[in-house]
């Protein structure tokens, strides 16, 4: 959640490179120092987060599930995973756009295998001795502070017409922080404030054109393994380039005349060198996490992902359900946005955006689905799910357009 570092990218056509390594080790040279001095920060006390139930806003003194025995679940303290002596369990990234709910997967996945997790800021407090870190990296909200410990990446995806509104809601309860010490004085305060619309408005008017472009080019980031590609224009482009584009908002953005695109596709160097692949092994929405028709099946492709991989054992099949419900149905867990349902301010539907922004986010969506529809994608499961997740997007915005033309008299 702090304004760090920004790193965005966007693509059309994709086809396989060997990147380069000595290209990549001066990249991370580079950088390092300022890795260093922000995960330096998190080295300092840090209390854990505390676990809510979300109907009755109480403390729970419990963290998450093992089954018992009959087809339910009870509440468990989590397993840590200790970076320095355990070489072998099976890490996994847990990446989304900010204000996708990373939260929301991390509390499925750590009921799932009852092992801890974490975030790249470290608010959790339980450094990197955990099986899940969640992370808006490379957007600037986040940061690659894991060195090589992880294996494995999870994209989670949201529709952006919710996604922006929560980030922006998340930015809010921390008064718009731009450094470290700030955001965590404030961290008390995630999940239970609505900002006021026209905070919203202004928020959205300022950002809206670039964001949409971030949303999209997140996905891209990850499906294609860390290719570099400008944010605007979806070219090829190389460090020097990403590292003007990817700052936080605010910035001058480089003459676009002035891009010259190379010849082949470089990859990130945490993608070369700190992670064996960057592709996600598998794609989950937000939307059918929390639905509860479909809610246990889309965690389930989760656990299909890790079922018997080295240092995971999954609760019992006859249990999950009951995660499931435990999570978001009783909401016993972190705070989420399931929170501010019960927060003093305007409702969710106040939060609007115009008819021109809603057109350009179905355009923007609609690039993105193309793209993943056929192609080398066409056989790509992860691509297919995605696809499926965005035209739900498409068709939810569509809606909303459709009522905005129509007017208020219209039926």
């Amino acid at each position: 959640l702090v304004l760090l570092l920004s790193l965005t990218t966007l693509l059309v056509v994709f086809r396989p490179f060997s990147p380069s390594l000595n290209d990549a080790g001066s990249q991370k040279t580079a950088i390092n120092a300022f890795h260093g001095q922000s995960k330096g920060r998190l080295d300092n006390a840090l209390k854990p987060l505390e676990w809510w139930d979300s109907k009755t806003n109480d403390k729970l003194d419990r963290k998450l599930f093992v089954s018992d025995g009959k087809g339910g679940c009870k509440w468990a303290k989590p397993h840590a995973v200790n970076v320095g002596e355990d070489t072998t369990t099976v890490r996994s990234l847990i990446v989304a756009y900010p204000g996708s709910g990373k939260r929301t997967a991390w509390m499925e996945f750590e009921g799932l295998t009852s092992l801890a997790t974490g975030d790249d800021y470290d608010l959790s407090g339980n450094h990197l001795n955990v099986a899940f870190m969640k992370s808006s990296f490379p957007h600037h909200e986040g940061i690659w502070s894991w060195g090589d410990n992880f294996h494995q990446v999870l994209l989670l995806v949201r529709n952006p017409r919710h996604a922006m509104v929560a980030y922006h809601e998340l930015l809010y309860e921390i008064d718009y922080s731009t450094d470290w010490v700030s955001t965590y004085a404030r961290k008390d305060r995630i999940y239970t404030l609505r900002p006021p619309v026209e905070e919203w408005e202004h928020f959205r008017d300022q950002r809206f054109d670039e964001e949409i472009h971030w949303w999209a080019w997140y996905i891209d980031f990850w499906m294609e393994g860390g290719v570099y590609r400008d944010i605007l224009t979806h070219q090829l482009a190389n460090f020097s380039w990403w590292e003007q584009v990817v700052m936080p908002h605010g910035h001058t953005y480089p003459d676009l005349d002035t891009l010259v695109p190379p010849e082949t596709p470089t990859r990130h160097f945490h993608c070369v060198l700190d992670i064996e692949d960057c592709t996600p092994v598998t794609v989950l929405s937000y939307e059918n996490l929390k639905d509860p028709a479909k809610g246990p099946s889309e965690a389930e492709k989760f656990s299909n992902m890790l079922e018997g991989r080295e240092g995971i054992s999954m609760i019992e099949k006859k249990s999950r359900r009951c995660v499931w419900n435990e999570l978001f149905v009783k909401y016993k867990g972190y705070r989420t946005d399931d929170n501010r349902k019960n927060a003093p301010g305007p409702l969710d539907d106040e939060y609007v955006f115009t008819l021109p922004q809603l057109e350009k986010m179905k355009s923007v969506m609609e690039f993105t689905a193309a793209k993943y529809k056929g192609g080398a994608w066409a056989n790509n499961l992860n691509a297919q799910d995605l696809v499926g997740y965005v035209e739900s997007y498409i068709s939810d915005v569509q809606k909303e357009i459709n009522r905005l033309k129509r007017g208020p008299q219209g039926p």
